[in-house]
């Protein structure tokens, strides 16, 4: 299942984004923007649809190409406003870190190292919003009015994630740069693995986070089995 995961989400995500870039190229510069544009909004759709995917299967519902699909307009436009968010705050960060290493003194290494923690918090942020923003639309998480949290709601609520469990997110993330670096370099593992892995293991970070605090129930692992021994009879 992760590997149809994984491969679906290359056929509708890398492979179109791929073909409207080179499209704008050969067309004109001017549409690199519009091109760009695009290739969020097929990000943060085919993205969403992976973690909505994972989160069906943690909690043993069967997955159909239906369920896959984006239930509502909302959701589709908050999706794609999540991601731009996401890759606004990275592309900022990212200048930064850029900009004060190139000044080659102690406070621009100073403020290199300081942007550079800033962004490695952010990425870790991202990989719990998509699982909180699942979360949401299934109705796990509410607002008071019992509507599904804003985007910026879901952003909050990955960030007080990270306050309050760190060690717990410093140990997911550490497991997830072991296994998920290795196959986004290698190529063939960003196209036919890393996308749902990484999805289930945030996925199940975040429902783990959820159990602890009371918002799901943990998961039955049955009673108790007697420990006792019994000789057969002949």
């Amino acid at each position: 299942m992760s590997c149809a995961l994984s491969a679906g989400w290359a056929v509708c995500v890398l492979v179109p984004i791929v073909g409207v870039l080179q499209l704008a190229t050969a067309i004109s510069p001017a549409l690199w923007p519009l091109a760009v544009s695009v290739g969020l909004a097929l990000f943060g759709l085919g993205t969403a649809a992976v973690h909505r995917a994972a989160f069906q299967a943690a909690e043993g519902d069967e997955l159909t190409l239906a369920g896959l699909a984006p239930p509502d307009r909302k959701w589709a436009a908050d999706s794609v406003i999540l991601i731009v968010i996401q890759a606004l705050a990275v592309g900022a960060l990212g200048l930064n870190v850029a900009f004060y290493l190139a000044l080659r003194s102690m406070l621009g290494l100073a403020l290199t190292v300081a942007f550079a923690y800033g962004l490695a918090i952010w990425l870790l942020a991202c990989a719990y919003q998509w699982p909180l923003f699942i979360a949401g639309e299934r109705g796990l998480i509410t607002r008071e009015d019992a509507r599904r949290p804003s985007v910026f709601s879901v952003i909050r609520n990955s960030l007080m994630l990270l306050v309050l469990a760190p060690g717990h997110t410093l140990g997911v993330a550490a497991v997830a740069t072991v296994i998920l670096v290795p196959l986004v370099i290698s190529g063939v593992g960003l196209v036919l693995i890393a996308p749902a892995l990484g999805a289930f293991l945030f996925t199940q970070a975040v429902r783990d986070h959820m159990i602890q605090m009371g918002m799901l129930t943990p998961p039955d692992e049955g009673g108790p089995v007697p420990d006792n021994w019994v000789v057969p009879r002949e």
